[in-house]
């Protein structure tokens, strides 16, 4: 799930396992990165001091109360988009002894039919809704979406574009949290 995913990557293709591995299944991974860590360095324009603090709050909680941390920074250069892109995706290619399959997530009330079409699911009409501690990262997608009005579709940290790697499977309805076991929800998400 998530970057720990891209560790595998790096073990599978840097650290020269593949041949122990057969299969990686990647959830909601930012193999292209996330506008999130670019929002959080202050790359992406229009979001505040305080929309980056509040960013950083939630991914580092109480570390974040120094943004310009040396490892803080390093942490979130590792994935913004422009380093995966540039660095990381052709420092690990895929090994050609392993199967790649992704899974991505989508929440925010969206079915996301477009972006999730070319699995091998069947794209549930099933819709999640958003944590609400993942409202504020989220609307990050906003700001960097062609259409600001209709974000690019995402769990709340990962667009769905992002965690296409390998055989895609499909989109499963659930933000980041949820993904890894409905953590901080108080009820389950309704069903469609």
């Amino acid at each position: 799930h998530s970057q720990g995913v891209l560790d595998g990557r790096y073990v599978i293709s840097t650290m020269h396992y593949g041949s122990r591995v057969a299969s990686l299944t990647t959830v909601s991974t930012p193999h292209l990165g996330t506008p999130i860590a670019d929002a959080a360095l202050g790359l992406v324009p229009g979001v505040t001091a305080e929309v980056i603090d509040a960013i950083l709050g939630f991914l580092y909680g109480s570390l974040a109360h120094s943004p310009g941390d040396a490892h803080i920074r390093a942490s979130l250069q590792q994935f913004t988009r422009d380093n995966m892109r540039r660095n990381f995706n052709p420092s690990n290619p895929n090994d050609l002894r392993v199967k790649y399959y992704s899974v991505a997530g989508r929440s925010a009330a969206r079915v996301a039919a477009a972006e999730c079409a070319g699995g091998l699911w069947t794209n549930s009409t099933r819709i999640d809704f958003l944590d609400p501690i993942l409202v504020l990262p989220a609307t990050v997608f906003s700001l960097t979406s062609p259409n600001p009005l209709s974000p690019t579709p995402n769990d709340g940290l990962v667009s769905v574009e992002s965690s296409r790697w390998g055989t895609f499977l499909g989109c499963y309805p659930a933000d980041h949290l949820d993904e890894i076991g409905q953590l901080l929800h108080l009820l389950p998400d309704a069903i469609s």
